[in-house]
């Protein structure tokens, strides 16, 4: 996926000609991540440049004040600002909304076709609970299987962030090993094989997660599985 910086359409120039060119250059990046079922980063980053550009349009009346010149006095009578435009064209704010009429419904497709793919992988995974979990579900593993019979482990931790009056949940996993499923290699199998090497650890909840899909598991399968964790545990 190509970068895009989040001040794409404001930096620089505000030329509608060439903003539509990098736009449909960011696009075309984008959907060509989403053809070979790879979710992340790209539909987060989407999704952001789109609610970026709905901001935008928002205070665009806040933006039209601010370019419609300077102020000169007050109407106490009207109740307005009275503002000198003689100096001042609108071609600025004009060329600002023909970007954003472009590039919001652009923007708009772009996140529901990454979320439609969302829903689609995240309908044909099967998720379980790996032998007897515990009631703290705080620290554990995630097993992932994606189309064949090798199986990825990852450890993952509940953190939880506070900033302010603000506070929230995210999942940090680390990768821990791989295994083929077998007769011999069952998720159980695999479970005790974890809890041996990591002895600190004596009771960890362990989830399977599986699909049949062949799908990527860093660029996919691991971020919506930890979206399903989130929900699982919460």
């Amino acid at each position: 996926m190509r970068n895009l910086n989040k001040d794409w359409i404001t930096e620089y120039t505000l030329d509608p000609e060439y903003k539509k060119y990098v736009l449909l250059d960011y696009l075309q990046s984008v959907s060509d991540d989403f053809s070979k079922v790879c979710l992340y980063p790209a539909l987060a980053d989407i999704i952001g440049h789109y609610r970026y550009a709905l901001q935008l349009q928002k205070e665009k009346r806040q933006l039209e004040e601010q370019l419609q010149g300077t102020i000169t006095g007050l109407d106490l009578k009207a109740g307005r600002v009275v503002r000198d435009h003689s100096h001042l064209t609108h071609a600025g704010i004009e060329q600002l909304s023909e970007i954003l009429e472009y590039a919001v419904p652009m923007l708009a497709k772009g996140t529901e076709d990454g979320k439609q793919l969302y829903e689609f992988v995240e309908e044909h995974l099967e998720w379980r609970e790996v032998g007897v979990t515990p009631l703290m579900k705080g620290e554990g593993y995630l097993l992932l299987r994606s189309g064949d019979n090798h199986v990825a482990a990852y450890r993952y931790m509940m953190k939880l962030f506070e900033k302010a009056d603000d506070r929230w949940r995210a999942v940090h996993t680390t990768f821990v090993n791989r295994w083929k499923l077998n007769i011999s290699n069952t998720w159980n199998a695999i479970k005790m094989e974890l809890i041996r090497c990591s002895p600190e650890l004596p009771n960890p909840a362990v989830y399977a997660v599986e699909t049949n899909l062949t799908i990527p598991i860093q660029e996919t399968l691991l971020p919506v599985a930890k979206r399903i964790l989130m929900r699982q545990t919460a």
